[in-house]
């Protein structure tokens, strides 16, 4: 099975123009940010810092401070959405006709 990524959420934003309220205007660092959001996902159990120096823990631990709100997280949420890519929408388009035909079981067409 193919998984697609998630873009970073510190990339997302830096790239794509996040809004500057919120967790920003408490003088909170992207990477705080990020942090902060990444434990929000409902699929992580732990978050893996890469630290190397006290500066740099000291920027991770902050992220414990940040407070991320419902329209923060969907925006950073939107922000960091794949995008699908090959071959899904050749898939989708000639995937299960091509495959499935003209079918109907139970009056019901294949692929709707």
């Amino acid at each position: 099975m193919t998984t697609t990524r998630r873009r970073a959420p510190a990339a997302a934003c830096s790239s794509a123009g996040a809004s500057t309220s919120g967790p920003w205007e408490s003088g909170a660092t992207v990477a705080a940010v990020a942090l902060a959001w990444v434990r929000r996902q409902p699929l992580t159990k732990a978050t893996v810092i890469g630290a190397r120096t006290v500066a740099q823990l000291d920027a991770n631990l902050a992220s414990l401070d940040v407070t991320l709100s419902a329209e923060h997280l969907a925006e950073l949420d939107g922000l960091t959405a794949p995008a699908p890519r090959f071959p899904l929408s050749f898939l989708k388009a000639l995937g299960a006709p091509a495959q499935q035909g003209t079918t109907v079981i139970d009056g019901v067409k294949a692929g709707g």
